[in-house]
């Protein structure tokens, strides 16, 4: 039978909190392949070993930083049509 790693041992081996690896799951952020087994997930031990492997040659793989989405409003920028500036209140002509 192969070996599985939990959740806890995965963030061992890799070196992160399981709050890291839940958050990483839920958001689709690169992370070993894993099976579902009743409501736990489980991680092949040998499939880790692949996926190491292959984030180690591929030197093109996204970054964290561009998963992540934006957090908060999005800024107003002074560049914009007339109209958009008569909105923001920047018209002093009245």
């Amino acid at each position: 039978m192969p070996k599985l790693l939990s959740i806890e041992d995965l963030a061992r081996e890799l070196h992160m909190k399981p709050g890291t690896i839940r958050n990483r799951l839920s958001r689709g952020a690169p992370l070993p392949p894993s099976i579902r087994v009743g409501r736990r997930r489980l991680f092949p031990a040998a499939e880790l070993e692949k996926w190491l492997s292959s984030m180690l040659e591929n030197t093109d793989f996204t970054s964290e930083a561009e998963i992540t989405k934006p957090r908060g409003r999005p800024k107003i920028t002074t560049k914009g049509t007339r109209s958009q500036l008569d909105l923001l209140g920047s018209n002093n002509d009245q």
